[in-house]
């Protein structure tokens, strides 16, 4: 599947989220390094749909921790991928207080 297919899905579940009556969010998930999550994003933005600061990076610590059945933060307590577990709960939780997403630290690539 391609970016563009994948944007076109986004927006698709985002369709079925605003008929709703709800306020869509998306997680930019199994990023790889680069400009590509920063493409995407801006993209989606500029369609008018709202994406969480934190972007989840393709990281071998979420496939190591999941084989060992343990969360990254017990693999790997102060990696990268646990800063963005913990960056993307800060996300969310601001989101459930009824406040609006702030740039967060960025996850280091």
């Amino acid at each position: 599947m391609g970016k563009n297919s994948h944007l076109e899905a986004i927006a698709s579940t985002v369709a079925i989220v605003t008929a709703a009556n709800k306020k869509p969010y998306v997680i930019l998930n199994a990023a790889p390094q680069g400009k590509l999550a920063d493409e995407a994003r801006a993209a989606l933005e500029g369609q008018g749909i709202a994406v969480l600061p934190t972007v989840m990076h393709q990281r071998a610590a979420f496939a190591h921790a999941v084989i060992d059945g343990r969360a990254v933060h017990e693999y790997e307590p102060n990696g990268k991928a646990a800063e963005e577990i913990t960056s993307l709960y800060c996300d969310i939780t601001r989101l459930l207080n009824n406040k609006q997403p702030t740039k967060t630290k960025k996850a280091a690539a």
